[in-house]
C-alpha cells in the first residue's frame, strides 16, 4: 500500500513538473493539484485558511498563489466570509493556459514585421576596437546564461548533430538526458561520464531512449563539475538542490534546481577540456544500457 501511494506522489510530482512548462510556477502548480484532488474527494469549495493547513504552508503566500491562480482563470472565487475557492474542471484548466500561450504568440506574431523594419533602420554605432592581434585575440569569448528554459535550449543548440562529452553527476545527469532526448536533432555522438558516490551507477542514470544515438556512459567515483563539450565550446552548469516541505505521504524533500549557464568559446581552452575528459575517461568505468545487457544474454542463451 505505501509503495502505491509513493508511486502515486511520484506521478504527481511529473504533471506539476508538466503545468510548470504551461506557465505556472512549480508552487501555483502544487496548489492548483492539491485543489484538484480536494474537489474530486467531493469538497467543492475550501477556504484559504483550510487549504493552508492541508498543504502545510504559510498562509499569505497560499493566499498569494490562489489570487493568481483565479486571474488564471483555474479558480472561482466566492468573496463571501471567509472567501471559498473552487478548481475549474481539468479540461477547462488546460484549455485556459494553452489560450493564454496562443493570445500570447498571436500578439508576438503581429509584431514581427514592425520589429524586423525597426531592425534592420537601425542606425549603426561604430566602434574603434583595440583587438589587433596578440593576447587579446586569446581571451575567451564567455556568454552567460540565466533558468531552466534558457539552459534547456542551449542544450538543445549543444545536440545538434554534434559530437557531446558531458560530465555530470546523478543530480544533473538525468536532467540533461531527458532535454537531450527531446532535441528536434540528435547529437551525432554522446558519451556522459557520471560522477559521485552511487552504489550503482547503471540505476542512477534514465537510459531509456538513448538507444538510438551513439551513446556510452562511464562512471568515476568523486565529485566533478558539470559540463557539456562540444566540438567548439564548453557549456558548464551551475545548479543548487533546493528543500521544500513535503507534500502528505510523500518522501521527496527536494529538488534539483538548474540556476545558470555559462558558455565559454574560446578554441584554445576547449581543445584542454577535451584532453581533460579523455584523461577522466580512460580511467573511468564503463556503464552498459541494460538494453544491451539483455541482447548480449539473449545472444549466449541456448537455442
Amino acid at each position: 500500500m505505501l509503495d502505491q501511494i509513493q508511486e502515486n506522489e511520484q506521478t504527481y510530482g511529473e504533471i506539476i513538473e508538466r503545468l510548470s512548462e504551461f506557465g505556472l510556477s512549480y508552487d501555483e502548480a502544487s496548489i492548483f493539484m492539491l485543489l484538484t484532488r480536494i474537489k474530486k474527494a467531493g469538497v467543492d469549495w475550501i477556504s484559504g485558511r483550510e487549504l493552508a493547513k492541508i498543504a502545510k504552508r504559510d498562509r499569505v503566500r497560499v493566499y498569494q498563489i490562489l489570487q493568481k491562480l483565479v486571474v488564471f482563470g483555474l479558480l472561482h472565487a466566492d468573496f463571501g466570509r471567509p472567501t471559498g475557492y473552487s478548481v475549474v474542471t481539468p479540461e477547462v484548466a488546460i484549455e485556459k493556459l494553452v489560450a493564454v500561450h496562443e493570445a500570447k504568440l498571436k500578439q508576438l506574431n503581429s509584431y514581427q514585421a514592425e520589429l524586423k523594419d525597426a531592425l534592420k533602420k537601425a542606425d549603426p554605432i561604430r566602434v574603434v576596437t583595440k583587438t589587433s592581434g596578440g593576447e587579446d585575440q586569446n581571451r575567451p569569448a564567455m556568454s552567460m546564461f540565466h533558468g531552466v528554459s534558457a539552459i534547456r535550449h542551449l542544450i538543445w543548440s549543444s545536440a545538434n548533430a554534434n559530437s557531446l562529452q558531458i560530465i555530470a553527476n546523478s543530480e544533473s545527469a538525468n536532467f540533461i538526458l531527458s532535454t537531450i532526448r527531446r532535441a528536434t536533432v540528435a547529437p551525432k555522438s554522446c558519451k556522459i561520464l557520471l560522477s559521485g558516490e552511487s552504489a550503482n551507477p547503471s540505476d542512477a542514470l534514465d537510459l531509456q531512449n538513448m538507444k538510438g544515438i551513439d551513446f556510452e556512459a562511464s562512471y568515476m567515483k568523486g565529485h566533478l563539475p558539470t559540463f557539456i563539450l562540444t566540438d567548439n565550446q564548453i557549456l558548464i552548469l551551475f545548479y543548487s538542490t533546493e528543500k521544500y516541505k513535503p507534500k502528505p505521504l510523500s518522501t521527496i524533500t527536494s529538488r534539483l534546481i538548474m540556476l545558470h549557464a555559462l558558455v565559454v568559446d574560446d578554441k584554445i581552452y576547449v581543445e584542454e577540456m577535451h584532453e581533460l575528459f579523455n584523461t577522466l575517461w580512460q580511467v573511468s568505468t564503463r556503464i552498459k544500457q541494460k538494453t544491451q545487457v539483455d541482447k548480449a544474454e539473449q545472444s549466449l542463451a541456448p537455442s
